[in-house]
């Protein structure tokens, strides 16, 4: 409140100079100093006007208008002393209830202003990636040239944000507070998830990398799809539509016959006979489980912060990689499965400091 009586000491001229430098140094300090000030200058430049407000003199404008319409001389009116008295009363209690008027306008303006700020933070990614972390712990990664618009503070009973665009979403669990994503087309409801969003004005593109959330349509919400662990669901104008990869199915087990035993050889030593048996153990491998479609930075980060095993995986800081590169492997197999499946698409290389663990430090696509 402080800044704001600084502010209208400023516009009237009474600051002193060890003031106003005070004041021009916060207006340079950010764009939301600068345009609180800016608003707070027009609202005193538009109060300015209320003095230039002049008053009608009804009979003057009476007599002109008699001229015009040619009325006898007698037929005008003549105001007398006792009325101008009262006129001037009548103007002189006028003016002082129209500045009253004025100032009270004035006042409210002012609060409205100061009680009830922008209580949305709107974000464009522009040309390169975002990070985005909520208040309620919900972090958010921006793909380039995409939109997102969230409260300063969610509300005590539901949180709900706008996107349009590509984002991966992280959502921070709270049973007691649904979370929304709207976009253009389309609503999802989760109550702890991680998602990637693709949201433009035409199509929702949704991929579920973690939970199980409830996408319905902006115009008809009864109109809805259940989506959980691994699917891709699109809706455009003509629906709904199940995008997820089928299943791969599990390879085939040869099965081997069983062996013939090996006959019995006899081993004389010193006139003693030893009976031998030669047997095979045959160990059939374990199938393979169905493989899922990731993009491979969500996939990455499912691993660092989900996985059973995470506290022995993890990436060097500022580890680089193509965001749209993909990545088939088995979500609920073991950390060390998953990354054998990895290095079968992709190049790895490991930090050698790590000795319990797995330091990915870098990571490109075979050739």
């Amino acid at each position: 409140m402080e800044t704001r009586h600084l502010i209208l000491k400023y516009l009237s001229g009474k600051a002193s100079q060890d003031e106003r430098r005070t004041l021009e140094a916060w207006i340079a300090e950010s764009n939301d100093n600068k345009s609180l000030f800016e608003d707070m200058k027009s609202i005193d430049e538009e109060s300015k006007h209320l003095n230039k407000i002049s008053l009608v003199d009804t009979d003057l404008e009476w007599n002109k208008f008699l001229k015009k319409v040619n009325v006898n001389e007698s037929a005008k009116v003549i105001s007398l002393p006792k009325q101008e008295k009262e006129v001037g009363l009548s103007k002189s209690v006028f003016r002082r209830r129209f500045a009253l008027a004025a100032a009270a306008s004035l006042i409210l303006i002012l609060g409205a202003v100061f009680l009830f700020p922008n209580k949305f933070i709107e974000v464009n990614s522009g040309s390169e990636s975002l990070a985005v972390n909520l208040d309620d712990g919900t972090k958010i990664e921006l793909a380039p040239n995409s939109y997102l618009k969230y409260p300063k503070e969610f509300d005590n009973s539901f949180r709900e944000i706008f996107i349009n665009g590509d984002a991966q979403i992280n959502v921070a669990k709270d049973p007691s507070k649904p979370f929304t994503i709207n976009s253009s087309l389309t609503g999802i409801e989760v109550l702890g998830t991680i998602i990637d969003l693709v949201a433009t004005e035409e199509s929702s593109k949704l991929g579920v990398i973690e939970g199980k959330v409830n996408m319905y349509s902006q115009e008809d919400k009864s109109i809805s799809v259940i989506a959980k662990t691994g699917d891709v669901i699109l809706y455009t104008s003509e629906g709904f539509k199940d995008l997820t990869p089928p299943p791969t199915p599990p390879p085939k087990v040869e099965e081997k016959p069983e062996p013939k035993p090996e006959p019995k050889q006899e081993v004389i030593v010193k006139d003693t006979v030893v009976t031998e048996e030669v047997k095979d153990t045959v160990v059939a491998e374990e199938p393979e489980q169905p493989r899922g479609k990731f993009l491979l930075h969500t996939f990455i980060e499912h691993l660092k912060n989900t996985h059973p095993e995470k506290d022995k995986f993890k990436t060097k800081r500022g580890l680089k990689y193509n965001k749209k590169d993909t990545v088939k492997v088995t979500i609920a197999a073991s950390l060390s499965t998953i990354l054998k499946q990895l290095e079968e698409q992709y190049n790895i290389e490991y930090s050698e400091d790590c000795e319990d663990c797995y330091e990915i430090i870098g990571i490109s696509p075979k050739e």
